[in-house]
């Protein structure tokens, strides 16, 4: 997400409790080595979401260093918390402020008229980027990402929902860090890089409303993969669904009444990369059990306003052992 509409995801997950949120794969299979190259290093910082285990008064929060360093950073994002969690990441243009960007983003959550949400857009575009970040998990689970990341003001924020679909940035969980070459992080030393770049197993395109993803999963061990965003600001949301599920199914869930939702079970949370901005490239770390998944992206369209899943940003793929 995101940026993808807070308040569309929440609907859907009011609405429609079978559904929930994905993100997509793309690359062979195999685990890309080890070893770092042409003297470029990649840091790690870890990110961790937090909550107090209620829903009713739920409070949440984010431990992440004030300072980052500039470059390669791999973020280790985990979450423990009792709910789902995500870490989307915002840099602010100079000059904007933490509570200046909180009340830009806020609208985008008021309403479901997707002409408030195309204004209310466009205004938080004007004073920030979508800057990657990982996105939603279960309790306990981690997400990796490797994000280029210059120096700035940065704020880290959650997209999830409470069950009466309050977001949770709104209840506390949100959180400012700057980036700046002197920080100091550890290195990663497992991750082999070539010419400047962290070497993939494969590569995800997502363009106007189309994610393409291979055609071949055949592994459960982690995958690396490249996620390249051309047009508008996308993010690569994975969940696990049942077995059998289509594209089609999954539209109609989203954009037709509840009682003509035939799925069998509800879409599990699987991570992914969190939204980043147009012409972005970035790389989420994935390791899949076999099933049957979705990848998605709910960040508004620039014109309509609409979900871009809504507009057919979704694709189905099959992970086998």
């Amino acid at each position: 997400m995101v940026f993808r509409n807070l308040l569309m995801r929440n609907a859907v997950r009011i609405t429609l409790p079978c559904l929930l949120a994905l993100a997509s794969l793309g690359g062979s299979l195999a685990a890309a080595p080890a070893v770092a190259a042409h003297g470029t290093t990649i840091h790690v910082v870890k990110v961790t979401a937090h909550d107090n285990g209620s829903d009713a008064n739920f409070h949440g929060y984010f431990t992440i260093p004030s300072t980052v360093p500039t470059g390669l950073v791999e973020f280790h994002f985990k979450n423990e918390g009792t709910q789902d969690h995500m870490a989307q990441f915002f840099k602010l243009n100079p000059g904007v402020s933490e509570s200046e960007f909180l009340a830009r983003l806020t609208p985008l959550f008021s309403s479901q008229d997707p002409s408030v949400v195309t204004h209310a857009l466009h205004e938080l575009l004007e004073i920030s980027a979508a800057a990657g970040g990982a996105d939603s998990v279960t309790a306990g689970v981690v997400q990796s990402v490797i994000e280029r990341v210059t120096a700035g003001h940065y704020v880290v924020v959650c997209f999830d929902t409470t069950s009466d679909g309050t977001p949770h940035f709104l209840l506390g969980m949100h959180k400012s860090f700057w980036a700046t070459k002197n920080a100091w992080a550890a290195v990663d030393q497992d991750t082999t890089l070539k010419d400047g770049a962290p070497v993939a197993n494969g590569t995800v395109y997502e363009s106007d409303h189309s994610i393409s993803v291979p055609s071949v999963i055949s592994t459960s061990q982690p995958l690396l993969l490249k996620v390249r965003v051309s047009d508008q600001t996308h993010e690569f949301q994975l969940v696990r669904v049942p077995a059998g599920t289509t594209k089609d199914a999954l539209l109609q869930c989203l954009t037709g009444p509840q009682s003509a939702c035939t799925l069998t079970g509800e879409p599990i949370d699987s991570g992914g990369a969190a939204s980043i901005a147009p012409g972005s490239t970035h790389w989420v770390e994935l390791n899949l059990a076999p099933g049957t998944y979705a990848a998605w992206c709910f960040v508004p369209d620039i014109v309509t306003g609409m979900p871009h899943a809504f507009m057919g940003m979704i694709t189905v793929f099959t992970v086998t052992a």
